[in-house]
């Protein structure tokens, strides 16, 4: 997800579980994300519109709204989705005005997508993943090849750590000659 579509989400999330509870009062100028329409209008067809304007837009609303809100809904997923949100996508300046922070500014452990709150983002050899990253062992003789570990993680999980905890969970690997493959020495 975009940065726009993130915050959009958590935002329309809130919005939909205020509404559920029947204190529309709450959601004064947030109704337009009752609006199945609104999304695509906000994040696909306002393209001539600089992306830092709409994330601006939104983050001015989405004040006003926690404004609005107070200390009710602190305890719901969605509330705490957004504010976590908001302190990764936006920053102070000088003149107290709440801007979108710069990109790069953005910690890899930020949330990705509203559905998944672990998934997290890496930059590796130019390309970019979100989600999640998976490490397997594999053990290969004449016979064939078998898959002997695995592992899984957050995307930030380095290569190198993955190899790391192998090493460490699987010991000292010795070769053996009868049977051409590694096989596990207790020592």
């Amino acid at each position: 997800m975009s940065r726009l579509e993130i915050l959009y989400t958590c935002v329309a999330n809130m919005v939909k579980v205020v509404y559920k509870t029947g204190e529309y009062e709450h959601l004064k100028n947030m109704e337009y994300y009752l609006d199945e329409d609104d999304r695509n209008r906000t994040i696909y067809y306002r393209k001539n519109k600089e992306i830092t304007k709409r994330l601006q837009e939104i983050i001015d609303g989405v004040y006003t709204f926690i404004k609005e809100l107070g200390k009710a809904y602190t305890e719901l997923p969605e509330y705490g989705l957004l504010q976590r949100v908001l302190k990764e996508q936006t920053e102070i300046t000088e003149e107290g005005k709440i801007v979108p922070v710069e990109k790069e500014k953005i910690s890899p452990d930020s949330l990705q997508n509203p559905s998944d709150p672990y998934a997290t983002y890496r930059k590796k050899a130019v390309k970019d993943y979100k989600g999640y990253v998976a490490n397997v062992v594999e053990t290969i003789d004449k016979k064939g090849s078998t898959i002997t570990s695995y592992d899984y993680d957050v995307n930030t999980h380095s290569d190198s750590s993955f190899c790391k905890e192998t090493i460490e969970k699987l010991g000292k690997q010795k070769w053996n000659n009868n049977n051409s493959r590694w096989s596990l020495q207790q020592y």
